[in-house]
């Protein structure tokens, strides 16, 4: 069983954070009005994908949710799909209006999506491609627009790795029932399905039980090769990452049992938000479809027989 060492930041990466991120060709870094955040805390990025015009209220609120991080720098990336640029100036506006007051930097691009494609896995790639590229910060995370933090939870995901040798911190989600009317949100109910807090790495053996904003990758330690989301399935690309990740290194649940935010299922007096079944319904929610059978097809046959590795510390807490 291996160890993780403990360790600090590497002085290369602490110089860049220090000076700030700067502008790059082709794409501007814009700065989000407020304090400026000691350079010695750590940077995270923030990747936001954004496929719904429509649902602008819902990514203004969770982006007012990253906006109140405590304790942490962030710069955002905002990749959106096959917006026209009208579309693409007001999520710019809405964007740096949610963020007014956090110091935190954004970046926006939008990916040309003519046939009106699924392009899910697509912008999570182009997230990490210019998070390698940029090489501004050793911390990279992902929350999807309709999704929310609480005010500690990049604090909470970021400090086991600033600890030890991890890859990847995670700690618990909780569902939430909202009901949405006329820009105000009403919390109705909260349920735990996930059960983060009982789980340690080896659990994602028997299905991903971690939503996409309950986890930080230090990728400072991660290959880029194996953070790449493949783009041919319709489903399940984030548990595929994770599991390629999870065999080679070491996850820590030292905050599994920390609450950090809700994986949001939204009701008006339309009907519901989502793209996926409420857990809330009264009926059984229905996840075998044809695209989340197939994609668990690949994801077991592509993984299957795979050698894990252990390692010290990822059972802590349990």
């Amino acid at each position: 069983m291996k160890r993780p060492a403990s360790t600090k930041r590497s002085a290369r990466v602490e110089d860049r954070a220090a000076k700030g991120p700067a502008k790059k060709s082709g794409q501007d870094i814009l700065h989000a009005s407020g304090p400026v955040h000691d350079p010695n805390l750590p940077l995270i990025t923030v990747g936001v994908r954004f496929h719904d015009f429509g649902k602008m209220a819902l990514l203004e609120r969770c982006l007012q949710s990253i906006a109140a991080q405590a304790g942490v720098r962030v710069h955002v990336h905002l990749a959106l799909q096959g917006f026209s640029k009208p579309e693409q100036a007001t999520c710019r506006a809405a964007a740096l209006a949610a963020l007014d007051g956090s110091g935190f930097t954004i970046e926006i691009d939008s990916l040309p999506n003519p046939k009106r494609a699924d392009l899910r896995s697509r912008l999570l790639n182009r997230i990490v491609e210019r998070h390698y590229a940029q090489r501004m910060a050793e911390f990279l995370c992902f929350i999807d627009f309709d999704d929310i933090w609480f005010q500690h939870a990049l604090q909470v995901l970021v400090e086991p790795l600033l600890m030890a040798d991890f890859a990847v911190s995670y700690a618990d989600i909780h569902c939430a029932d909202v009901y949405y009317d006329d820009g105000q949100t009403y919390l109705r109910n909260v349920k735990d399905v996930f059960h983060i807090s009982q789980k340690t790495k080896r659990d994602l053996l028997r299905g991903n039980f971690l939503p996409l904003h309950s986890y930080m990758f230090h990728t400072g330690r991660i290959d880029q090769s194996l953070l790449r989301y493949d783009e041919s399935l319709e489903r399940l690309e984030d548990f595929d990452v994770l599991l390629a990740i999870a065999a080679h290194h070491p996850f820590s649940g030292l905050h599994r049992d920390r609450l950090i935010g809700f994986y949001n299922f939204y009701q008006t007096v339309e009907g519901g938000l989502n793209t996926t079944q409420s857990v809330f319904a009264t009926a059984e929610p229905d996840r075998k479809d044809d695209k989340w059978i197939n994609a668990t097809k690949t994801v077991i046959s592509r993984h299957a027989g795979t050698k894990w590795q252990d390692f010290w510390g990822e059972e802590w807490q349990i």
